[in-house]
């Protein structure tokens, strides 16, 4: 009972409409971190390819440099999804040539003047 008018206070139950209320404020802060947390992931990954396209691209003339070497065995790493196949076969071919014995018969074309 209400004590300054005498009627009884009644308590409703929460609607359906409530809890979806309850829940968005709960779980909108939720849905919004993560959200946020990949689109990071994403911004990273980017980074990372811009930054080892740079390394590259700066050192391209220096092979044996220790941070040249560095972003060229990380190529895998950073390109690993199904649609950076193309990247990796590139890669792969680079491998192959610069592995592949050169034939001691062979002129050398580089060192003829």
């Amino acid at each position: 009972m209400d004590l300054a008018s005498g009627q009884q206070i009644v308590q409703a139950h929460p609607s359906w409409f409530d809890w979806i209320t309850i829940a968005a404020i709960v779980m909108g802060p939720v849905f919004a971190l993560s959200a946020q947390r990949l689109l990071d992931r994403i911004r990273e990954k980017k980074n990372r390819r811009v930054q080892l396209y740079l390394t590259v691209m700066s050192l391209r003339g220096t092979w044996l440099n220790p941070d040249s070497i560095r972003a060229l065995n990380s190529i895998d790493t950073i390109f690993d999804k199904r649609g950076d196949r193309p990247v990796r076969e590139a890669w792969s071919a680079v491998i192959a040539h610069v592995n592949t014995p050169r034939d001691p018969k062979a002129p050398e074309p580089w060192n003829a003047v």
